[in-house]
């Protein structure tokens, strides 16, 4: 009996089982029209959360509007009735075959992702990463869900569904940006998840509010369905005039939904286009070929084995030249992988093992990933995480080795009129240096590269070169204490290495102090930057003021010279918010950045506005606004550059 409901059911949506189809069909053709060797899950994994998905909401939505209904309004309910089955089951069935047909699309679509994935990769893009891939199904599969009960508990409306549906969306917009936890309300908010090696990070209140809508609207469809009354409440609109009036609000509904969601989603496109990040998910590149050399074990992408060989030419020459800065005896090789790094870095090192991207400074990146490795191997090798806990040391030893191998026309001005910045202002605190954590969360990780340096340097104009290996002995003796950290971890390390850290200190902020008597003009030209919270509308922004030094405090872009550094954004949600959270942008012309709702749910955003120096940021204090105090933002201004 089970099976002939199935057969009846498919019959009857046979139409939308073919639009599903066709839409999976259209997906497939476009990625075909590109070469398919090259799509790995790179390349189409970010269509697990595209405008595509959000299509096949609707098309649940719509065919879930007949799922309690169609068999009351063609008179077939009571033929059912008549079967040796329960309402229940019938309605169970309905729903399972209802579903299993707006999933045809979903499904193909990962089948064939999967398909080009095993036809392109190749060696270290092999992974198949199925944790990911379950979870961005799981979630389209309860959106899906989501779309078949909610249409199939406002379907009993009849002809009132889409306008209910309508005022539905455009009360749920319209109250989202003043009441951000509602915006947990919203399907699509299932969409809003980031990939990351260790999964994806979605927003659990949006599954468990969705998961209880799902819930509760199941059970006012399978009322309806089971009830045994015919609902007649609105009977009335089958009437012509009552119709075009049903129909007319319906289309004033939707176009509501249109005014606001319309200019919302150009803002958010422009940000994210100013904000230069993409959503897809990168996976490791193939690297199919393979080279070693003495010191050195490379794989690398054979499209850039020019590079590569290039680099291997000298790679032998930069191991013995490292090891002989940090005094340090030639150690075992060393496995390099060369198709990519972790973001935003040209190379990491891990393990005894580095990770570098081949570009026109490989040597240079080379170089600066050996330091690391040796200077590991000498703190300790696997054991080496008191070393590892003083990071702006660990990257100055790198980069003061790094130094010998940029080109003789370089200078540290970025990065030493940074530091002089800071320290004229009297942010410049060696107890913030000493504490990673705390470095990147007041200032910017970035400064423990030109700290770091200047630290190393200090070192060795009071002890010279022989005083490094000390230093890394030192952080792999035994008798280092294991329970100290920061400042306190340093001062132990440098007592036994045989050096004074207060002296070294002091040449530190004697050398800054120096540079910032020289360029005190250079230091006093800078601007100072505010973060300024404003409101358009339903939605909030960052906009940046700026102190030129003559005009005053001036919004960005009016009345300041066109040598202007180019400024950055940091905004945190809460001013106890995990660097996790943390979004770092590079601002656009207008010096505006628009917020998403996750950013401001807690009532209040934190902004630390900075101007980049060369490749340098020098960033303001932390300031936290509630959103109670937003000023109103004048949209034509901006968009005039004013």
């Amino acid at each position: 009996m089970i099976g002939a409901l199935v057969r009846k059911e498919l019959r009857e949506l046979l139409p939308w089982g073919v639009l599903m189809g066709a839409l999976a069909i259209s997906e497939i053709a476009v990625l075909l029209v590109e070469q398919i060797d090259m799509l790995p899950l790179g390349s189409t994994f970010p269509s697990l959360n595209n405008a595509e998905t959000i299509l096949y909401w609707f098309a649940a939505f719509a065919i879930g509007t007949g799922l309690v209904t169609r068999e009351r309004d063609d008179g077939t309910l009571g033929f059912l009735d008549g079967l040796p089955v329960s309402r229940t089951r019938v309605f169970l069935v309905k729903c399972a075959v209802m579903l299993a047909l707006v999933l045809v699309a979903p499904v193909v679509r990962v089948a064939a992702m999967l398909a080009f994935h095993a036809i392109s990769r190749e060696s270290l893009d092999a992974e198949w990463h199925p944790m990911l891939i379950v979870q961005a199904f799981g979630l389209q599969m309860l959106l899906i869900g989501n779309g078949l009960l909610v249409g199939a508990a406002l379907g009993r409306l009849r002809s009132l569904t889409w306008f209910a549906a309508g005022v539905a969306a455009a009360v749920l917009l319209a109250v989202e940006s003043r009441m951000p936890w509602t915006a947990s309300l919203n399907p699509f908010s299932l969409l809003d998840w980031q990939p990351s090696d260790a999964g994806l990070r979605v927003d659990r209140d949006a599954i468990l509010i969705q998961s209880l809508v799902a819930g509760v609207a199941l059970l006012i469809a399978w009322r309806g369905f089971v009830g045994r009354a015919r609902a007649r409440g609105v009977q009335w609109t089958e009437r012509p005039l009552a119709g075009a009036a049903v129909t007319v609000a319906t289309i004033g509904a939707f176009v509501a939904v249109f005014v606001i969601a319309v200019p919302r989603l150009a803002r958010y496109v422009a940000a994210e286009g100013a904000r230069g990040e993409s959503h897809a998910y990168v996976f490791a590149e193939s690297p199919p070929a393979q080279l070693a050399t003495r010191h050195y074990r490379f794989s690398y992408p054979a499209r850039e084995s020019e590079t590569a060989l290039a680099v291997a030419a000298e790679a032998d020459a930069i191991f013995e030249r490292v090891h002989a800065l940090l005094g340090v005896p030639l150690g075992e090789p060393i496995d390099v992988d060369a198709s990519g790094s972790a973001p935003n870095t040209h190379g990491t090192a891990f393990f005894g093992r580095i990770r570098m991207v081949l570009d026109g400074d490989a040597d240079l990146v080379l170089a600066h990933e050996t330091a690391h490795v040796v200077a590991q191997r000498a703190a300790g090798g696997a054991t080496a995480v008191r070393w590892a806990a003083a990071d702006v040391l660990s990257e100055g030893l790198a980069s003061w080795v790094d130094a010998h191998y940029r080109p003789s026309t370089w200078t540290r001005d970025d990065r030493m009129l940074t530091l002089a910045a800071l320290h004229s202002r009297r942010e410049l605190r060696i107890e913030e240096l000493a504490a990673p954590a705390v470095l990147a969360v007041e200032r910017d990780e970035g400064l423990k590269y030109s700290a770091g340096d200047a630290l190393i340097r200090a070192v060795v104009r009071l002890y010279g070169e022989s005083a490094l290996p000390r230093l890394l002995d030192a952080f792999a003796d035994s008798r280092l204490p294991s329970n100290v950290g920061g400042l306190d971890l340093w001062q132990a390390a440098f007592q036994l290495a045989g050096l004074d850290l207060p002296a070294v200190v002091d040449e530190f902020y004697r050398e800054v102090s120096a540079y910032a008597e020289t360029h005190a003009a250079e230091i006093a030209a800078l601007p100072r930057p505010r973060a300024l919270l404003v409101t358009a509308g339903r939605a909030y922004a960052v906009f940046v003021l700026v102190d030129d030094g003559a005009n005053g405090i001036l919004p960005a872009g009016e009345g300041l010279g066109a040598d202007l550094p180019d400024f950055v954004l940091r905004v945190r949600p809460a001013p106890d918010s995990p660097l996790a959270t943390f979004t770092s942008v590079d601002l656009p012309a207008t010096r505006l950045y628009w917020l998403s709702p996750q950013q401001y749910a807690t009532g209040r955003v934190c902004a630390q506005p900075g101007v980049k120096i060369g490749s340098e940021r020098l960033l303001e204090p932390w300031s936290c606004t509630p959103l109670g105090d937003a000023a109103p933002l004048d949209l034509s201004a901006v968009q005039q550059g004013r």
